[in-house]
């Protein structure tokens, strides 16, 4: 039997996390994913496993405060939208005086849906790609509800921060996928959407234990 799989991408997240764990340079290029590889190298990971969609979960600059970055944004997101198989998510960063803008909204958003398209019988497996323990609940209530067997977590091996947080859920314990920097490598995007043309990146720390 194949089951659906839906990838839910916490991507903001996703990309600091990678440039923590792998030692990435100042280059914001460096922390960067496609979205598809990411759900298609998850999938893989499985044979019985069918990649039906990807979901992409993100703040977007305004246009307003950071004219540059949204733009960026902007070519980046049409990028990911190439594909059928991916949606993207986006809600408006939140600006406030002398503080660095925050995404708002977008981990309950990345949770409600995780939880309503799993009880619509959207896909048979959902993987929540994100550090954030914030999103916990949603994959302790499909769990709760559908049975382990319903939902997997992923995050980036860091060696400095150890094994991943434990998820339990319908009286076991939720797998978690755990990515390490060959996966990072594989499934990096190396475009500079800034100025639209691809930046070499440095390699990623040697870290023997990653």
């Amino acid at each position: 039997m194949v089951h659906r799989v839906v990838v839910f991408i916490d991507y903001q997240n996703v990309y600091r996390r990678a440039r923590d764990a792998f030692g990435l340079d100042r280059s914001y290029v460096n922390g960067q994913v496609d979205p598809l590889a990411v759900g298609s190298r998850l999938s893989n990971l499985t044979t019985d496993h069918e990649l039906v969609g990807v979901r992409v979960y993100r703040g977007m600059p305004s246009p307003k405060h950071d004219p540059v970055g949204h733009a960026a944004a902007q070519r980046q997101v049409a990028r990911w939208r190439e594909s059928s198989l991916v949606t993207v998510i986006t809600r408006p960063l939140n600006y406030r005086a002398h503080s660095a803008p925050q995404e708002k909204g977008i981990d309950v958003q990345m949770a409600v849906d995780f939880v309503t398209l799993a009880m619509q019988g959207f896909h048979d497996l959902g993987i929540l790609f994100t550090a954030d323990s914030d999103l916990d609940p949603a994959a302790e209530a499909v769990g709760g509800m559908m049975g382990t067997g319903a939902v997997r977590l992923a995050n980036w091996w860091d060696a400095r921060r150890g094994a991943p947080r434990t998820v339990r859920a319908g009286g076991g314990t939720v797998y978690t996928h755990i990515l390490r920097r060959a996966d990072y490598v594989a499934v990096h995007d190396p475009v500079d959407y800034a100025v639209g043309t691809p930046r070499k990146p440095r390699p990623p720390r040697t870290d023997a234990s990653n």
